[in-house]
């Protein structure tokens, strides 16, 4: 035989080294995965956090302008004896406004649990995927057990859990 023909690798070793990579670029494409999945969460928990806060100061804003708008409107009436149809008109103005801000605050309540229950499915679906990861390491046999009951355990109560309210619990 040649040099050259002794200078390559044993074709089992190749292809056993070829598998190799292959499984360990499979496994790092999964890990990135996973860490892209958390990267998405927290930047999405972020981003409505602060949307949140946003919509609560607006609320906020609007109710204690509406409130000063009574209380001048208030003020006028006792204090400004020719001003008061000024009085009853700010006055008025003040309780719509309160109106409006309270109909602000029950939009953002309604948001903060919508927002939450998403949140919760999305939780759901990074603890399946990290579950599959962790998965794939165990050995083959243990393999099959874990995924086994692992497809058990999400496939009992899924819909149920899915179409619950915030509580993340199936109702009874």
């Amino acid at each position: 035989m040649g040099d050259w023909a002794r200078s390559q690798p044993h074709p089992t070793k190749a292809s056993a080294t070829a598998r190799s990579y292959k499984s360990n670029a499979k496994d790092r494409a999964t890990t990135n995965l996973v860490k892209i999945n958390f990267k998405y969460i927290d930047q999405y928990y972020l981003q409505t956090q602060l949307q949140a806060d946003k919509s609560f100061s607006l609320c906020a804003i609007a109710a204690i302008t509406s409130l000063l708008v009574i209380l001048t409107g208030v003020s006028m009436l006792f204090f400004r004896q020719t001003a008061k149809d000024a009085g009853y008109v700010a006055t008025s103005a003040g309780v719509l406004g309160e109106f409006i801000a309270s109909v602000f605050f029950y939009l953002y309540n309604r948001t903060i649990l919508k927002m939450g229950e998403y949140h919760q499915k999305l939780v759901l679906i990074q603890n399946v995927s990290l579950a599959l990861k962790i998965s794939e390491e165990l050995p083959a046999a243990e393999q099959v057990v874990a995924r086994s009951k692992l497809i058990d355990y999400l496939s009992k109560d899924i819909n149920t859990f899915l179409t619950s309210g915030s509580s993340g619990h199936p109702e009874s």
